[in-house]
């Protein structure tokens, strides 16, 4: 899971389950958003092709996808196995 956010000027992301933090420019803030989406890197282009040129957006989505690749972007809670909800005691 990511969150997202603007703060002075800057565009952060951060990976809630890998504690990764990312410090990016529109572009990449922008993917990442329609990547929570949808996993098409066809599709993203599309939709954000009116904003930015068509080989920088494809060049994004493949460095976001070796960030997702190397843990550091949308990785899955290892604990969330772990979390056992019992039935309320009556």
């Amino acid at each position: 899971m990511i969150h997202q956010y603007k703060s002075n000027g800057y565009n952060i992301v951060l990976d809630i389950n890998s504690g990764s933090v990312h410090v990016v420019d529109d572009l990449v803030y922008d993917v990442l958003e329609q990547m929570q989406k949808s996993d098409d890197g066809e599709e993203i282009s599309r939709n954000l092709e009116v904003r930015y040129p068509l080989d920088e957006i494809r060049e994004a989505v493949k460095e976001c996808e070796e960030l997702k690749r190397q843990g550091m972007l949308f990785t899955t809670d290892i604990y969330l196995s772990l979390i056992h909800i019992s039935e309320p005691t009556r």
